[in-house]
């Protein structure tokens, strides 16, 4: 099944990183930015059609890694390029989700 709002999450900033493994080497990560993971996968969770089970996983990804970032990542607020990048009504649903991750 397509996602529309896929096309948001690709068009996210990437977020780099240094991170260490298990044996305490370091590597280089680049992803989407967390931020733009987290809402994306909040407004997944609120669509009516989804199945229920994948619902409460989507939901429970977005406070998750929503939760990361603002207790490890305080320097990544929720940022204007967001906002240019997603709807206005999917930027509207970010207060939602800041209220859960507390």
């Amino acid at each position: 099944m397509e996602i529309e709002s896929l096309k948001w999450l690709a068009s996210a900033p990437a977020y780099t990183a240094t991170v260490f493994d298990t044996q305490g080497y370091p590597l280089h990560l680049e992803t989407v930015d967390p931020r733009a993971f987290a809402l994306h996968k909040w407004f997944i969770a609120q669509q009516p059609e989804r199945q229920a089970i994948k619902k409460e996983r989507d939901r429970q990804q977005a406070i998750a890694v929503s939760q990361l970032v603002r207790n490890y990542l305080p320097g990544l607020a929720y940022a204007k390029a967001l906002q240019r990048i997603f709807p206005g009504r999917i930027n509207e649903m970010q207060q939602d989700l800041d209220d859960y991750s507390f």
